[in-house]
Formats: structure tokens, C-alpha cells, sequence
């Protein structure tokens, strides 16, 4: 009986993830490019490919950033800044949005295609940054 219960759990938990979760998951796993910041008060900043490249490792939930640009003073604020640099995530779900979770940092995921868009509250002062493959 235990084991009939224990098998059950297994397929229960291995059920738990939604295709929609998994295509996500498939669909940000790898390499990005930045190629453009936006700001509420300020012009877009726009950037050349390979110079801004954030590779999200699903499996152990890390986003390494790796920010070739020259003259890029270290702020202390990491991933705020881009600066080069290994950062744990996690992707939440909230109101029926995936939301990507870098410290404190929340930005609402919009991904299409080869455009994955991170609102970390463009309509509230903050940054959307625009990541292409």
C-alpha cells in the first residue's frame, strides 16, 4: 500500500507543472542579449549585441550577467545595474503573470518569440529592459 501511495505523490508532484510553465521554461533557458533599457523620465538606452548577455541556467536557478561594456563604474547595486555577476532568481506567478524574482527586484516576464521583455515598472519610475536572442 505504501508504495501505491508513494507512487501516487511522485506522479501527483511530476504533474504539478503546467505545459505553460515548461514552455516558459524552455522558451528563457539560454542566452539573451540586452539591447535596450527604458526608462520613465529618461530616452532609451539602446545596446549593441554581446556587449549586455544574461544566460538564465533553469536548473540551478541562476542568471549570470556578463556587462562587456567599457567605462561601466561598479555601483555596489549588481543586478540593478547590470553589472557582471552571478544572481539567483526565481519565477513567480502573480494575478495570472510570470513574474521574475532577482533579490528584491520584481519584473513582470513578457517573452514572444525572440523578444523577452522584463517590467520592473516602466509605468511607476522604474526600467523595462528588452532582451532579444
Amino acid at each position: 500500500m505504501r508504495k501505491i501511495t508513494f507512487f501516487l505523490a511522485f506522479c501527483l508532484a511530476l504533474s504539478s507543472c503546467t505545459n505553460e510553465e515548461k514552455s516558459l521554461d524552455i522558451a528563457l533557458q539560454g542566452t539573451w542579449n540586452m539591447t535596450e533599457i527604458q526608462g520613465s523620465l529618461s530616452k532609451p538606452t539602446t545596446y549593441e549585441y554581446g556587449k549586455i548577455l544574461w544566460v538564465f541556467d533553469l536548473n540551478q536557478k541562476k542568471l549570470t550577467i556578463t556587462n562587456t561594456i567599457k567605462g561601466l563604474i561598479s555601483t555596489g547595486n549588481g543586478f540593478s545595474n547590470n553589472e557582471t555577476g552571478v544572481y539567483f532568481f526565481t519565477i513567480e506567478e502573480e494575478n495570472e503573470e510570470k513574474i521574475l524574482v532577482v533579490g528584491d527586484r520584481k519584473g513582470k516576464i513578457s517573452l514572444l518569440e525572440d523578444t523577452l521583455k522584463i517590467n520592473y515598472g516602466l509605468e511607476f519610475d522604474d526600467v523595462l529592459y528588452i532582451l532579444k536572442r
